[in-house]
């Protein structure tokens, strides 16, 4: 009975360790060493999670933001005719079981402890990655990645947001927690980690985030340690943003944006289609990916006002049900979720991830609004 006992409690742990296997392996430099570790084995594992999670666990909730917005998407795909190149019928599956698995899609006992555990994981590994990431500048370490610095992720772009949850993470339990000076270091690093990653975006969506833990703690002291917590941030990040200014045209999303518009024109109802871009314009790197250049555009370029109002209509749902909840109880978890996804929101504007089903940050954003769903949904966080 106890042996028993034991292979069942050790059976539980298996999503878990296979989700942590997988972040650590798609977001940081271990790409290198496991190349074998590609899309089509990414989506087994996670697949893998869901039939153990389904198998076990009874549906106790259905979104139908989320299944409104699977049929959106669905609709780009088959009212359009997109080039093969683009792959979006395997992308389309592939964000299909993100959204199923990670997002806020399916609640149940099972989904609300495998995403709470699960993002709790991600938020230890980017604390790591973050700081991990500074002693690599220090100590000289070759730039593995692509970009400016890497640190220890594959592409700077990716190091930013990465340190940046970090910071927010620890800045929460400085904040909500009994103060303790040492964490103050390692809030340090994820900071600086994000400037060195010299990302704008980066940089200014963390400064927004941050703005939310403040307010959701002070809040009518607020105004005054924003303004002074904006004043200190711009102050430090002031000669970074000078260097990125110098970067010209090279990453201006002004031609992106443009492009998503007129695609959008072309086809405002059900747009052009999931993960597609007109052929040749900018963002098409001629193989197959594509560099959309803003969530937002993405959305509304590639599946339209019905796809673009369902995505809003599911945030504003999640995000107004959090606001209600946090003033009853567990005032830090709320603030948590409300800064990292007000990240993403503001990070959206100029990152073009949103459907990107291959992106360890698409992953992230939605496993986050999949627990705040699994949050509203059940009486207590579990």
């Amino acid at each position: 009975m106890d042996e028993l006992s034991i292979i069942n409690l050790d059976m539980k742990k298996i999503p878990y360790v296979i989700f942590a296997i997988i972040v650590s392996i798609r977001l940081t430099n271990l790409k290198l060493i496991f190349p074998f570790f590609n899309q089509q084995l990414y989506y087994a594992f996670l697949f893998i999670i869901l039939a153990y999670l389904m198998i076990n666990f009874k549906v106790k909730k259905i979104n139908p933001f989320s299944v409104l917005l699977i049929i959106t998407t669905a609709c780009s795909l088959i009212f359009n005719t997109i080039p093969e190149y683009f792959d979006s019928t395997f992308r389309w599956f592939g964000w299909v079981l993100i959204l199923i698995t990670l997002g806020p899609l399916i609640s149940n006992s099972g989904f609300s402890n495998f995403r709470k555990r699960s993002l709790n994981w991600v938020f230890l590994i980017c604390q790591t990655v973050g700081v991990l990431s500074f002693f690599w500048f220090i100590l000289g370490l070759p730039n593995l990645g692509r970009g400016d610095f890497s640190g220890l992720t594959y592409h700077s772009m990716i190091l930013g947001p990465i340190a940046s949850i970090g910071f927010l993470s620890i800045l929460n339990k400085i904040i909500f927690q009994k103060i303790n000076i040492l964490f103050f270091i390692p809030l340090f690093l994820c900071f600086v980690s994000t400037l060195l990653a010299a990302s704008r975006t980066a940089i200014i969506a963390l400064l927004f985030a941050s703005i939310i833990v403040l307010f959701y703690r002070f809040k009518k002291k607020s105004i005054s340690i924003i303004i002074i917590f904006g004043f200190l941030t711009l102050s430090v990040s002031g000669s970074f943003l000078n260097s990125l200014n110098n970067k010209g045209d090279k990453n201006s999303r002004i031609f992106h944006w443009t492009d998503r518009i007129e695609e959008f024109n072309s086809s405002p109802v059900y747009g052009i289609g999931f993960a597609s871009i007109f052929k040749g314009s900018s963002g098409d790197g001629g193989d197959g990916m594509i560099e959309p250049g803003s969530s937002w555009m993405a959305i509304l370029s590639m599946t339209g006002i019905l796809g673009f109002l369902n995505f809003i209509l599911l945030i504003y749902s999640i995000l107004m049900k959090l606001k209600k909840k946090s003033s009853n109880f567990n005032f830090k978890e709320s603030s948590l979720y409300m800064s990292i996804i007000t990240f993403f929101l503001v990070s959206f504007i100029s990152e073009g991830y949103v459907f990107a089903s291959g992106s360890i940050l698409t992953m992230i954003f939605w496993l986050v609004l999949g627990r705040v769903y699994d949050y509203n949904t059940n009486n207590e966080i579990r």
